[in-house]
């Protein structure tokens, strides 16, 4: 029985392995502007569905001193403490606006201390799509001398015209907050959690 729900795991494992969360990323609104040229500014990314463990509504975090600018704070998620970055600033397209639709999309980050949980600012979380490997086209390499390869993997063409740049989940992370996650960064007599 154990090894016939191994099995079924597996096979779920396998079919969502083509399956990405998709959602926007959308510039401050001009005044005047219409939403739909706002959200269009900057586009749909996509994560694995494997690696987002749970979307929240947008909490405010708390803010910590010395921080990189892209991260908003660390939220309470459950007893721990889950860093929040803002996604937007991190791929260098400017800050993400607070809205009615804003969410934290929690992502478990494997690392070398095991996985770990970052919390990624989006604008909209759209919808779970599935992906074909002949949608794939690779990421241009106009964008190859930045970090944009190593961070967006591929673009997946939609349907109705357009792309849907697919994020790494693991190199979102510089490898210096990689590792201060691992080390669980508590000061020296406070207990890890």
């Amino acid at each position: 029985m154990v090894q016939q729900l191994a099995t079924r795991g597996d096979a779920a494992k396998g079919i969502a392995e083509g399956q990405y969360l998709t959602f926007r990323l959308s510039a401050p609104q001009a005044p005047g502007a219409q939403q739909a040229e706002a959200l269009a500014d900057r586009g749909e990314f996509g994560l694995p569905i494997l690696s987002v463990r749970e979307i929240i509504s947008y909490v405010r975090p708390t803010a910590l001193p010395g921080t990189a600018q892209d991260v908003r704070g660390t939220i309470n998620l459950r007893g721990s403490a889950v860093p929040v970055i803002d996604l937007g600033q991190r791929l260098g397209l400017g800050s993400t606006p607070v809205r009615a639709r804003t969410c934290i999309v929690v992502v478990e980050v494997p690392g070398e201390g095991g996985t770990q949980c970052v919390g990624f600012l989006a604008d909209a979380v759209n919808e779970v799509i599935d992906i074909e490997p002949g949608q794939l086209r690779p990421v241009p390499s106009l964008q190859a001398g930045a970090a944009m390869p190593r961070i967006v993997s591929s673009l997946a063409q939609r349907d109705e015209g357009g792309f849907v740049a697919l994020l790494a989940a693991h190199a979102l992370l510089a490898p210096d907050e990689a590792e201060s996650l691992a080390a669980g960064s508590m000061p020296a007599g406070l207990p890890a959690s």
